[in-house]
């Protein structure tokens, strides 16, 4: 009986051990027969922007037979469809890490013999305006196979991402995502304009959802914000601004709108405002460089820096009511001089 019980548990034992073993092989496998690229997601061009959200796509096919370095290169093998597999960089406002590892599965690809097997991976567009894919959409990516000693299959003992004329080596792909600036200046103008008195503004942005961008005010440091979207893909701020003042928002994709509206008042004021475009906006100090014609209305922010100009205009009345009410007066004032002087005339004649 204790025989038979140990041996019960010798079995258990190795049947176990042979299922870890199985289990550790697959896992190496399963290493092996996948390899990657990185993808870089440039924001350098995007000062004060949350990441947008955006996924990169890839295809992958069988590339041409050739040679390298003397040595032949074969054609790709394709299973079907979907094997081998690429993966996908995938990028959201709550990204940190803009560098990502896309990963390219062989698993259920079987080379029958060892050698250099080329592939062509193209990236896909995403659709984002505001987005500037690689300057190569395509690059060759070269596994090497070969069939350890012992190893009754071929399997992935390295490989290579090269530019598509097949040259120097590539460690994957890098796009740059550009924002813009939207300036919003006061001017208060006319002798009876009031220069240090702040005026109300409302500005409205609808846009992608969850985008987010830095807002400056030069006159009151309290307004700083960042305008976030959120879920409803709008926001709504208020700032203040007296004469020569400004307020700078950057980091603004191309697609969001905008409505800027002075709150009324009833003070006289004529105002006026224009919209100016521009090509650049400096990083550092936020200067905007006017380079558009003018325009009035709605605004869409397009790929240029806005800049929204209001100006106030107030002169002084000419009390018409006040001369009106004392010209009588001064009109019996006038005709008593002409007849003075003209009884003194008379008198002197006489005398």
């Amino acid at each position: 009986m204790k025989r038979t019980k140990l041996f019960r548990m010798m079995t258990s034992a190795a049947l176990t051990a042979a299922m870890v073993m199985t289990m550790g092989g697959m896992t190496a496998f399963a290493e092996e027969a996948t390899v990657s690229f990185t993808k870089t997601l440039d924001m350098t061009e995007a000062v004060d922007a949350s990441v947008p959200n955006v996924t990169f796509e890839y295809e992958i096919a069988a590339g041409t037979a050739t040679t390298k370095g003397g040595r032949p290169v074969l054609a790709g093998v394709i299973k079907d469809a979907t094997h081998p597999s690429v993966g996908t960089a995938a990028y959201t406002y709550e990204t940190t890490e803009l560098t990502k590892d896309v990963a390219v599965d062989f698993s259920e690809v079987v080379f029958e013999e060892p050698g250099i097997y080329r592939y062509v991976i193209t990236e896909k567009t995403t659709g984002n305006a505001d987005i500037t894919n690689d300057a190569e959409a395509t690059r060759y990516l070269d596994v090497y196979v070969t069939r350890p000693e012992g190893a009754t299959a071929c399997s992935i003992a390295n490989y290579e991402l090269t530019k598509a004329d097949g040259t120097g080596k590539n460690g994957g792909y890098t796009n740059t995502y550009k924002t813009y600036a939207l300036d919003l200046t006061k001017t208060v103008t006319g002798d009876m304009g009031e220069s240090n008195r702040p005026f109300e503004f409302t500005i409205t942005f609808t846009g992608p959802e969850n985008t987010s961008f830095a807002l400056e005010n030069d006159y009151d440091a309290t307004e700083n914000k960042t305008v976030d979207l959120g879920t409803s893909g709008s926001a709504e701020v208020k700032v203040n601004l007296p004469h020569a003042k400004s307020v700078h928002i950057t980091g603004i994709p191309s697609t969001v709108a905008y409505t800027i509206v002075e709150t009324a008042n009833s003070d006289g004021y004529t105002v006026t405002n224009t919209v100016k475009t521009a090509a650049t906006v400096d990083a550092a100090d936020k200067t905007t460089v006017s380079t558009g014609e003018e325009t009035t209305g709605e605004m869409t922010m397009g790929k240029v820096c806005n800049i929204v100009e209001f100006t106030n205009n107030r002169d002084a009345v000419t009390p018409t009511g006040i001369v009106m009410s004392f010209a009588p007066y001064i009109l019996l004032v006038a005709l008593a001089g002409v007849f003075a002087v003209l009884f003194l005339r008379k008198r002197r004649h006489e005398i």
